[in-house]
């Protein structure tokens, strides 16, 4: 099976979910790797799971994998190793 081309949605922060998707369709795209917090925010700012589903259709593109990781990124050096 060929690599599919995806976007991992964190290089194009801080465009609300819906915006990343267009735009990932529209530079080439065939995929997109979604942050589970892209999920919950636009949520939190009244969306449904559904319109995330309906703009992938729409743009074609496929959820090769989500991304989950809380807490690590901004975590000093001192909690890193604690939250491994």
């Amino acid at each position: 099976m060929p690599f599919k081309l995806c976007l991992n949605t964190s290089t194009i922060r801080p465009q609300p979910l819906l915006e990343k998707i267009r735009l990932a369709s529209e530079a080439g795209f065939e995929g997109i790797e979604l942050w589970l917090n892209d999920i919950y925010e636009h949520v939190g700012r009244g969306g449904e799971v559904s319109d995330v589903e309906k703009a992938l259709a729409d743009h074609g593109l496929m959820v090769p994998c989500m991304i989950a990781i809380r807490g690590w990124g901004e975590a000093s050096e001192l909690e890193y190793p604690l939250m491994l």
